[in-house]
């Protein structure tokens, strides 16, 4: 028998035509609305069941799925270096939409790869994000997209000086020595000698190092560069004399490095010459005034040394225009000025200092 498809509201409205009657009506009503509780309970199981088996199954088919799935061994986080656009070049613009294409296994290019324009793009893309992330100061990143780039391209021209230099400057000696060592086949250039040089003497293989910084020096004579590394190689060799001459002739061409002007005047103070240290000092803070403070508190200490309470005084003065009061009063109270302490001219000035720090407070 052909079973008819019908819904509750054609069974109330065919009953409703049949009889009028209210009592059957009201039966029916009755019936009706259980009717549609039991539904309703049966729709809302169906419901719940489907939710919890959704639950338990859509992780089981997520595994399932992502164990089909090659595993794609990509830059590590750390070597992922991000460019803003706003630095890069208008011809170079295109490694930002290009960085998620070059992560693709597919396009880890081996050295046995032809050249083709996806592998110069893989060459390029890795050298400009280095550069980027040199200007960015993210060292360690431009260091893996150097060597990626080094990986596709072995016989690339100037990327290993890059790397060497890198390496340096993180202390990783092995590295900068064998790269820059590499780089020197390449070009003789005063960079590679004088890194190399540098590289040398941190690894403590000093007379290596010395060839290499007076050949960078005989490249360009007037770099200042080799000097200060020969300098620091001279005193660290017991040599005072070439180290003076070198650190003196380092000055000469670059006067803006306080903090050598400093290690060079305690070299002097070292060696037992005092006063070759303030004679220096006195013609230098005046020209340096962003860094003079220092410079000023070492001629102050050497001046008190020798008791020369006037001109000790008169550095520490000087020393105090760069300083908070509060500073400056912490200074004086160091043991170095013990000798003359007791003099009139200290005392004068710490009542200057201790008078600048009371008008200091009252403008609060």
């Amino acid at each position: 028998m052909k079973k008819v498809k019908q819904n509750f509201s054609d069974v109330f409205q065919d009953a409703m035509q049949e009889s009028p009657d209210p009592a059957l009506a009201k039966h029916l009503i009755g019936e009706l609305d259980l009717a549609l509780l039991i539904s309703q309970r049966h729709n809302l199981l169906l419901i719940t069941l489907l939710l919890v088996l959704s639950t338990l199954l859509v992780p089981v088919l997520l595994d399932k799925d992502r164990s089909k799935r090659p595993v794609r061994e990509g830059l590590a986080p750390e070597e992922v270096a991000y460019i803003p656009q706003y630095t890069l070049p208008h011809d170079a613009q295109w490694v930002v939409t290009y960085r998620h294409i070059a992560l693709s296994p597919d396009l880890i290019a081996t050295i046995e790869q032809p050249v083709s324009k996806k592998w110069v793009r893989q060459v390029a893309y890795h050298l400009i994000v280095a550069q980027q992330s040199l200007a960015l100061q993210q060292d360690k990143k431009a260091a893996v997209h150097f060597e990626k780039a080094l990986t596709i391209f072995p016989k690339i021209l100037g990327v290993h000086g890059s790397l060497g230099t890198l390496y340096l400057q993180q202390q990783d000696l092995d590295k900068a020595i064998a790269h820059l060592e590499t780089a020197l086949e390449e070009e003789r250039s005063f960079s590679v000698l004088n890194n190399l040089g540098a590289a040398w003497m941190a690894a403590g293989e000093l007379k290596r190092a010395e060839e290499y910084l007076l050949q960078a020096q005989a490249t360009q004579p007037e770099h200042p560069a080799s000097y200060k590394n020969l300098a620091l190689l001279y005193r660290e060799a017991e040599n005072p004399e070439s180290s003076l001459a070198n650190f003196k002739r380092y000055l000469e061409l670059y006067d803006q490095d306080a903090e050598t002007m400093e290690t060079y005047a305690e070299y002097l103070i070292e060696l037992d010459r005092g006063e070759e240290a303030a004679e220096f000092l006195v013609t230098y803070p005046v020209l340096h005034t962003d860094h003079a403070q220092s410079l000023y508190l070492l001629l102050a200490q050497i001046e008190a040394r020798s008791t020369n309470s006037v001109q000790a005084v008169a550095a520490l003065q000087k020393m105090s225009h760069y300083i908070s009061p509060n500073l400056a009063l912490t200074k004086l109270h160091l043991a170095d000025f013990d000798s003359i302490r007791d003099t009139a001219e200290f005392q004068a000035l710490v009542r200057r200092v201790e008078l600048a720090m009371v008008t200091l407070k009252e403008g609060w």
